[in-house]
């Protein structure tokens, strides 16, 4: 299953690098807000129906938001309404393992009372010029991911996190919305 899900990720890929020519920005020029998550301990098991649940920084993967990775979270424990997943949220992961640091999605659907915990980011685009779907795109190509990882860093090899500033001055081709939608 997973050699079948490399194959298929192949092409996907090679598109996401394939960015219309433009002019490039930096990402924080074209955001609102870079959200930050809510950290909260959780006995670690799966949520049970009706559960509010937390998301495991496993919910974020280059392109693709997996709502099912997520740990239940203690009844009792009031989480910030800031701390709520959205549908069309877009999320990077600000602290993984160095392959998988600053891996980026789109939330598409997701259970009620889901929360984002703090090793995940919330990019907010201005989407006067910023289309969603085309920054999730971009976010999670190879050679966009690959340049916002390598500014990773911390005092474990295990543990590699990215800065809010190398987030906000990573370079991103900026086309017209048209052009963005196109993509």
């Amino acid at each position: 299953r997973r050699q079948e899900e490399e194959r298929a990720k192949a092409p996907t890929e090679v598109l996401r690098d394939a960015a219309p020519d433009s002019e490039y920005v930096t990402l924080g020029d074209a955001l609102t807000g870079v959200d930050s998550g809510y950290s909260v301990r959780t006995p670690g098991s799966p949520p049970e129906e009706g559960q509010a649940r937390v998301l495991k920084i496993s919910a974020v993967h280059p392109g693709t938001f997996r709502a099912s990775e997520a740990k239940g979270i203690t009844a009792g424990v009031a989480m910030p309404e800031s701390a709520k997943v959205r549908i069309g949220d877009i999320w990077v992961s600000r602290a993984n393992t160095p392959e998988r640091v600053a891996f980026c999605a789109r939330v598409r659907q997701v259970p009620p009372d889901t929360y984002f915990p703090d090793l995940l980011w919330r990019l907010v685009p201005d989407e006067t010029i910023l289309c969603a779907d085309y920054l999730e795109q971009i976010l999670a190509s190879p050679s966009v991911r690959a340049r916002l990882a390598a500014t990773s860093g911390g005092s474990s090899t295990s543990m590699t996190k990215i800065t809010k500033r190398s987030l906000r001055t990573l370079k991103i081709p900026l086309p017209s919305m048209l052009e963005q939608q196109s993509f």
